[in-house]
Parts: C-alpha cells; structure tokens; sequence
C-alpha cells in the first residue's frame, strides 16, 4: 500500500476490474478508487489523488489482520453520472 492503492482483503461479495468504487468506514470516507486487479479475495484499488499519511495509517488500522480483514470498512459501487 502506498499513498495512490490500497490492496483489500475482500470478505464477502466480489469487486469488478476497472469500477470505480467508494471506500467507507467508521469515520473514514474516501475519494472514488478504481479496482485496478482482482486475486480470488484480493483487489487493488487505485486514487487518482495521492492519500494523505495519516488517512493511510487509519484504513490500515481498519483492515488489519488481527480485525479479520476489511473490518468496518465498506466498499460502495458508484453509479455512472448521468446527463
């Protein structure tokens, strides 16, 4: 993980290559990433704008190990914008 991707532990449903998908949490909302891979339970996902430090230190905090993964976390399909 660096400041543009986060790689996810995805625990339930699946995630599609190329979608733009939110990222939220508890107290934690994120710029629109895009799915950038998928690896049977594994995705990364990419930000177009760099993350700060501590929003980094946060989503890691929320998605360790020892909380199972994507803990509190969910990841939110976007919907193309019409018009």
């Amino acid at each position: 993980m660096d400041s543009h991707t986060l790689v996810l532990s995805i625990a339930q449903g699946a995630v599609t290559k190329g979608r733009f998908y939110s990222v939220e949490g508890n107290e934690l909302r994120i710029l629109a990433g895009q799915i950038i891979w998928v690896r049977g339970k594994q995705a990364g996902m990419f930000f177009k704008q760099a993350l700060h430090p501590l929003m980094v230190d946060r989503i890691r905090d929320h998605s360790s190990e020892s909380n199972g993964g994507v803990n509190g976390l969910v990841l939110a399909p976007l919907q193309p914008r019409s018009g």
